[in-house]
């Protein structure tokens, strides 16, 4: 099991992508969990099409609300 986490700044609202690499794996299995944590508080938006590439895992964020910083946090397990 593993955690990583990526800082998204979104100027406006909108859809953005996001990328998460997940250090502690070598290849994710499937994702247990997304946390989202903004400044200011906003919506984070919904997880939609999530991929996973060895470590790394990618979504989009519909709806994400504007002028906040997002950190997105994703749990993991995999080997």
């Amino acid at each position: 099991m593993g955690r990583g986490t990526q800082t998204l700044i979104a100027p406006s609202s909108g859809n953005y992508g996001v990328t998460v690499i997940v250090p502690d794996l070598k290849l994710i299995a499937w994702v247990l969990e997304w946390s989202f944590h903004s400044v200011p508080i906003v919506s984070h938006g919904t997880v939609e099409n999530e991929k996973i590439s060895g470590n790394v895992v990618g979504c989009t964020l519909l709806g994400v609300g504007g002028g906040t910083t997002l950190t997105v946090e994703v749990k993991a397990v995999g080997l």
